[in-house]
């Protein structure tokens, strides 16, 4: 911009001395100093004011940087305030989701353990009915037996005695008493052994006996898992004595 003066200055000179060539040299060169002094008063005056909107342009600068810390910080604590809202919130949900799986594990382990007493009381009074209609099947084979043995049929009291006691074990091993003593179990081994005696005495019967030996072996068999030492001895006499007598 000071060239620009300087430029417009000599050309006024010049013309101005053209065009007045004949002026006292002195009056040119005072014009000349004049002129000078008020393009550099402007020249300083546009350089104050230059100088003064820098140093403006300057503080605005600052104050922008400052409000830009500024609004940074505040960005920075808001994202670790949300950041924090948000582990708080994950951590509630999983808590509470942990506390329903709690809840619900203790509800479906009531549950379970409701059903399994509940099954079991059933499976106990199944085992109780199957109990009782064994035992009464053995007090009905006792009661046919003594019917038989009244038209002397040996062999068919033979082999519902046999009867009668493979029902009153299986009725004992489903209620697992291990207090009983078998006394009736006893007494109608020892009332088949006797029947078998007689069947011994005849041949015809031989016959009738070898047609019901696998069944009553397989009677034999099951009450020889009781856990009596008096009734294994029992069970082993007849099917020693009946193999003997069948051979």
């Amino acid at each position: 911009m000071r060239h620009i003066f300087l430029l417009f200055f000599l050309f006024t000179f010049f013309a101005s001395f053209s065009n007045n060539a004949k002026a006292p040299r002195k009056e040119n060169l005072d014009s000349i100093v004049s002129l000078l002094r008020a393009k550099l008063e402007i020249e300083k005056t546009d350089k104050e004011k230059l100088d003064s909107f820098n140093i403006e342009l300057k503080n605005q600068l600052i104050i922008y940087k400052a409000k830009e810390d500024y609004f940074a910080a505040a960005l920075g604590d808001q994202s670790n305030r949300f950041a924090l809202i948000v582990t708080g919130l994950l951590a509630f949900m999983a808590l509470l989701s942990f506390s329903w799986y709690k809840v619900e594990k203790m509800k479906i382990n009531n549950k379970f353990n409701s059903f399994r007493e509940e099954f079991n009381e059933m499976k106990n009074e199944y085992k109780c009915m199957e109990s009782d209609l064994n035992s009464n099947n053995a007090n009905s084979c006792v009661l046919i037996a003594q019917t038989l043995l009244e038209d002397n049929d040996f062999v068919g009291a033979f082999q519902y005695r046999i009867k009668a006691v493979w029902g009153g074990c299986k009725s004992q091993s489903l209620l697992d008493n291990k207090d009983y003593s078998f006394v009736p179990e006893v007494s109608n081994l020892k009332n088949a052994i006797e029947h078998l005696d007689e069947i011994k005495k005849d041949v015809n019967l031989k016959e009738k006996l070898s047609k019901n030996r696998a069944a009553i072996n397989e009677y034999i068999e099951t009450i020889q898992k009781t856990k009596n030492e008096d009734i294994k001895d029992l069970c082993a006499e007849i099917r020693i004595s009946m193999k003997n007598y069948l051979k």
